[in-house]
Parts: structure tokens; C-alpha cells; sequence
């Protein structure tokens, strides 16, 4: 059992002394990164670290970018690069990480990449020539997208303001609309989208027919 024990202390001691140089020694530090924090669509972005090694020996770089997209046109292993944004918008995570022999530290910044397209805005229920009942309930889904995300959407019927969402699930924006009797015949839905950080807008639209209540023929959902 000593003996076991003695084997397990020098065991111990081997292991610490292996690493000992290590655990005793500092990360880099990383005093600034120096990003641009919104580029418009295949701009070039500049990149640069300022570091500091509390050790003496030579630091390394490596960047990189989430999501995955745009081009390095410099080596993404200095403490300068450069990068050209890609035709997408959106926000960008740019990640360096900076070595010495032993450690390493990280630091992110996010850049915006504004898309200066329109929204993409789909009414996909209710179906083109869809037949409404006059009194009764019915759901509006959208579908609505954009590189920067979308502010809000809002509905009209006959271009006559109804309601706004700015929530969705899945990019699908839900509304509920009850055609009362100043509706008869054909009836014009509009979703209309606003882009975040642009203001963009785009719409979509669908004609319905809403029918009249004969009495004895509907019931009320």
C-alpha cells in the first residue's frame, strides 16, 4: 500500500514537473481590435490587433468569421487582414485569437452588414381567390425575410390600415381578420415589410371574394 502510494506521489511530482513551465506562464493580452462596425455589401473590412506578450517569445494570430462567408483577401493569420463582406447582410462575429508557445486569448466584436435590397414579403394564407364569410374569423400568415431582419409587418384590406406585428415564428407573421358587412365582393389583403437598420419596404398581396351572411346558410365558427 505505501509503496503504491510513494509510486502515485512521484507519479505526481513527474507530471507537474512536466507542465510546470507552462502553468506558470501568461496569455497575450489583447489591448484593442480595431473593426468597423457596419460595411455595406462586398465592402473591404480592415481588421487589425493590438496585442501584448508578457512572455518573450513571438506571438501568433488567426481570425475568423461567423457565420461562414465573405472572403480573407489577406492571410487570416496576422495582426492585419482584410475582408471583403459578402452579398448577404446581417451581423457578423469576427473572432481573433492571439497565441504565445503556451496560451492563447480570444476576443469578438460584431459587424453589421447592411443589405440594401428589399425585403422578401410572401402572403401564404389566404390562397389567391380564396371565399370569405362576412362576421367570420380568419388567419393571415406571412411570410417575410430580409439580411437584416425585419422591423415589422402590417396588414391592409383595400389599403385601409388594420394592424402591425413584429414578432414571428420561423419568419411567419400572423394576424386575424374578420371581414364585417362594409365588405362585399372582391377584397384586396396587403402585407407590407419594413426592413431593420434600411427602412426597406416591400409588399405582397392577394385578392379574396367575402361573401354576404344568408340567414340559415352560415353559422357563426
Amino acid at each position: 500500500m505505501k509503496r503504491r502510494i510513494a509510486w502515485l506521489f512521484l507519479l505526481a511530482l513527474f507530471l507537474l514537473s512536466c507542465d510546470a513551465e507552462k502553468l506558470f506562464k501568461k496569455a497575450p493580452v489583447i489591448d484593442s481590435v480595431e473593426l468597423p462596425e457596419r460595411v455595406n455589401q462586398q465592402d473591404t473590412v480592415y481588421a487589425r490587433v493590438m496585442a501584448t506578450n508578457p512572455e518573450k517569445d513571438a506571438l501568433s494570430y488567426h481570425w475568423f468569421v461567423n457565420p461562414d462567408g465573405g472572403v480573407f483577401i489577406d492571410p487570416a493569420d496576422g495582426a492585419e487582414t482584410r475582408w471583403i463582406a459578402r452579398t448577404g447582410g446581417g451581423d457578423y462575429t469576427f473572432t481573433i485569437k492571439v497565441s504565445n508557445s503556451y496560451k492563447s486569448t480570444e476576443k469578438s466584436k460584431i459587424v453589421k452588414v447592411i443589405e440594401t435590397g428589399l425585403p422578401s414579403v410572401r402572403i401564404q394564407k389566404p390562397q389567391a381567390n380564396a371565399y370569405w364569410i362576412q362576421m367570420h374569423t380568419y388567419s393571415i400568415e406571412v411570410q417575410a425575410l430580409h439580411g437584416n431582419g425585419i422591423s415589422k409587418v402590417m396588414l391592409y384590406v383595400n389599403d385601409e390600415f388594420q394592424q402591425e406585428n413584429s414578432i414571428s415564428q420561423n419568419n411567419i407573421y400572423e394576424f386575424t381578420f374578420a371581414p364585417d358587412t362594409s365588405l362585399l365582393g372582391p377584397v384586396k389583403i396587403k402585407a407590407e415589410a419594413i426592413a431593420n437598420t434600411t427602412s426597406a419596404r416591400a409588399a405582397d398581396s392577394v385578392m379574396v371574394t367575402v361573401e354576404g351572411i344568408i340567414p340559415g346558410r352560415y353559422a357563426l365558427p
